[in-house]
């Protein structure tokens, strides 16, 4: 197959979409059709290049008006579907075309699916209808890139977006590739993102990169392939398969551009400001960033400021995250504040007698008003109350 390349802007998305459809022979096979963007952070920016553009969803549906057209997403786990379709104004493509439709995927009907961990439960519509796949092109901080295959997680349930993280994130991506296969595979570059995405939050996140390109095929391999090319990024450090691809349209060699790869690390230092946070799920690190975002905001801010002075400046700060976080070494412990965050740190905050913030994420009012207060921290010691449960598969 034919991955095609071809030089966009979101003012000609339109007629680049016809472009590359001319380029690939491509024409739907079925009556309806899906738009699974990527869309998966409600409170993510389309300008700085977290999500796909409303803009370009409406130009799929200008090209297929003479069909039905489902814009079908699930945001990530412990997020509000409503809040994402407000936040990227999808809710206003129902009004303007009467041939669009929204819906949550969480709610939709489930068939079974065998894959390599036994079974999973994958929304029947994107089996019955023509599924349209479309990834921004963004480095990611723990997959190192997110794809065409990495945007495939939204169709997941939330338990199952839970113990991917949990089985081995990057295979995972590749195996539910082999079932779950789009009919027409969009990588939005127009506008993209490098660095420590795939979110972008001041110095701590993404670098939104104008590439002004749109990458699309019928096999999502073969896209992700040729986007990895495109990016000058390592293949090794990814859940790409190396398959060999064909283009068409711009020459690879013309436009690839080299993107800046993430740089967290397993640990996050920033002064006295420490973050163990590279195994945790998106939805604990959204809802940390979400956390973060709050402080800066009245009423919080002068309520905050005091504490996050003493802890995080000029006191040391360790913030764990995830299942994979290790008690800081004692050298870096001494008149710390150490807080675990999370359910998958439970055992760790039990075993050394520390601070949980409970949730599957937790909420991020929760995580702000723990995290920089001193007050009511004791409460949160563990002891011998396991209440919640870990996410399916971390026991």
């Amino acid at each position: 197959m034919a991955v095609a390349i071809v030089k966009s802007t979101y003012r000609d998305i339109k007629s680049s979409f016809l472009k590359a459809f001319d380029l690939l022979e491509y024409k739907p096979g079925k009556e309806k059709i899906v738009l699974k963007p990527n869309a998966g952070y409600p409170g993510g920016s389309i300008r700085a290049g977290d999500c796909v553009s409303t803009t370009l969803l409406r130009a799929l549906a200008e090209i297929f008006k003479d069909r039905e057209v489902i814009i079908a997403e699930g945001v990530a786990a412990g997020m509000d579907y409503q809040a994402g379709i407000r936040n990227f104004k999808y809710d206003r493509l129902p009004k303007k075309y009467s041939n669009v439709r929204l819906v949550d995927l969480e709610k939709e009907e489930r068939i079974p699916v065998k894959w390599k961990h036994g079974e999973l439960k994958l929304p029947k519509i994107l089996y019955d209808c023509e599924y349209i796949n479309i990834a921004k092109m963004k480095t990611h901080y723990f997959t190192y890139v997110s794809l065409c295959m990495k945007n495939q997680k939204g169709a997941l349930l939330e338990k199952d977006k839970r113990r991917f993280h949990m089985i081995g994130l990057q295979d995972s991506i590749y195996e539910l590739s082999k079932v779950l296969r789009p009919d027409l595979n969009i990588l939005d570059a127009i506008v993209a993102m490098d660095g420590n995405g795939p979110y972008s939050l001041w110095r701590m996140g993404g670098r939104t990169r104008k590439l002004n390109t749109l990458i699309c095929g019928k096999d999502i391999w073969e896209v992700d392939n040729v986007a990895l090319q495109f990016m000058q990024l390592e293949r090794e450090k990814t859940h790409v398969p190396d398959v060999p691809a064909s283009v068409v349209g711009e020459k690879l060699s013309d436009v690839r551009i080299p993107l800046q790869p993430p740089n967290l690390g397993r640990n996050l230092r920033m002064g006295n400001f420490n973050m163990q946070g590279l195994s945790a799920c998106s939805g604990c690190m959204q809802s940390f960033l979400d956390a973060m975002k709050l402080g800066m905001k009245w009423p919080y801010v002068m309520k905050d400021f005091m504490s996050s002075i003493q802890h995080g400046v000029i006191k040391p700060l360790h913030l764990l995250l995830g299942p994979d976080c290790a008690m800081p070494p004692e050298k870096y412990t001494k008149d710390a504040k150490i807080v675990c965050i999370g359910v998958c740190t439970r055992d760790l905050a039990k075993e050394h007698d520390l601070p949980l913030i409970r949730g599957c994420p937790p909420a991020p009012e929760e995580i702000r008003k723990y995290t920089w207060s001193m007050k009511k921290l004791e409460q949160l010691k563990v002891g011998q109350d396991a209440e919640g449960s870990p996410p399916e598969g971390h026991e």
